[in-house]
């Protein structure tokens, strides 16, 4: 936590109240999402953005034609492992990546909201962990690179998350949440004991019909 904390600086903590008033706010929320990462590379690092007749830099063309070349041979290969390219692309062409997978993505482990639980009792230190790293996730939600670090520094955290998720799924599925055999349901076993009852006397009445003759 020190340590994000160190690489990723702020002079005063956000307010919360006003952290989506900001003038950038629409155009993140109407920021295009890709399916892949080469998807989104493919489109920023294309020569062709580089190439207009005001303004032309020769050596930004350049190395996007680079950068192109360089990823086209390579669309086979997974987000992972196209990270290092898309950060000399960043850093070289000075191109943004979008950030609203990982953004959400994070939301639903570091939102304070998700730890504040009326039926629950309330774990203040959790839910002040959590407020840190949502200050932090909010302050660099657009900065792909930030919100990577934050991920990895709050690894422990949501791993704690994820395992509660789960068990909450497990139990879920079991047949029957509070235990109880389905065989001692009430209805069922009158219903047994009816039908019990009415072979009964049936037999008795065939019985008796054989009988009289």
């Amino acid at each position: 936590m020190q340590e994000l904390e160190e690489n990723i600086q702020f002079d005063v903590m956000p307010d919360f109240r006003n952290m989506f008033n900001q003038s950038k706010q629409d155009d993140w929320n109407n920021e295009k999402v890709y399916n892949t990462l080469f998807d989104e590379l493919a489109e920023k690092c294309n020569p062709k953005c580089f190439c207009g007749d005001e303004n032309f830099d020769k050596e930004l063309f350049n190395k996007a034609n680079d950068l192109y070349a360089e990823l086209m041979a390579k669309k086979e290969e997974t987000d992972n492992n196209l990270v290092p390219l898309r950060n000399k692309a960043m850093d070289e062409l000075g191109i943004h990546i979008s950030t609203k997978k990982k953004f959400d993505y994070l939301m639903q482990y570091l939102n304070p909201k998700i730890y504040i639980k009326d039926k629950e009792p309330y774990d203040h230190e959790r839910v002040g962990e959590a407020g840190r790293w949502y200050a932090l996730l909010i302050q660099n939600k657009s900065d792909i690179r930030a919100l990577e670090d934050l991920e990895f520094q709050a690894k422990d955290f949501i791993s704690k998350r994820k395992e509660e998720e789960g068990r909450k799924e497990e139990e879920r599925k079991l047949p029957d949440d509070d235990g109880d055999d389905p065989g001692d349901d009430p209805t069922g076993i009158f219903i047994a004991f009816f039908l019990i009852v009415l072979l009964s006397i049936i037999t008795i009445v065939v019985l008796a019909g054989l009988n009289n003759k």
